[in-house]
């Protein structure tokens, strides 16, 4: 098991987070570990969509309610797996990802997307196919497929967009 999965399903357990869990519930699991959620920063533009300083997580103005939950989580991976005082910024899809913004999208995806028993989604959500996870999970469809696809087994078939 990685530590990105390790770290989140430890969180989901310490915090008694149902699947997925509430915008209110992942707010509080940030207060309670220490990092502050700042949205609409004026000063973030075009790709950089978060910007993690100490302990202070700053989201651009112009987020959908789906892309702030999903980098609420990664901004948290961010605060628990790596050092603390190192800022950390999110592009877009496109852009070249460190080790760290792998954990840290790893993590997003086992915080918001894991089912109750810490593995993947429910089959019956999973089998309708990536658009379904994102509705149920309330998450990005690139972010919540790059996750997928990386934490089922190689050859598990996956219904994305055609």
């Amino acid at each position: 098991m990685s530590t990105a999965k390790r770290r989140a399903l430890a969180i989901r357990d310490r915090y008694g987070l149902r699947s997925p869990p509430t915008d209110e519930a992942l707010l509080a699991v940030c207060e309670a570990e220490g990092l502050t959620v700042l949205d609409g920063c004026p000063e973030l533009v075009g790709r950089v969509r978060e910007v993690l300083i100490e302990d202070c997580l700053c989201l651009a103005c112009d987020l959908d309610p789906c892309e702030r939950r999903w980098l609420i989580a990664h901004g948290l991976g961010h605060w628990l797996l790596h050092k603390p005082g190192v800022w950390f910024f999110h592009q877009d899809a496109r852009a070249a990802r460190s080790q760290q913004e792998w954990q840290a999208e790893a993590f997003a995806g086992w915080l918001l997307c894991a089912g109750e028993d810490g593995g993947p989604p429910p089959l019956a959500v999973l089998e309708e196919g990536v658009g379904a996870v994102c509705a149920w999970a309330r998450a990005p469809y690139l972010s919540v497929e790059r996750w997928l696809r990386a934490a089922l087994a190689p050859g598990v078939p996956l219904r994305s967009r055609a």
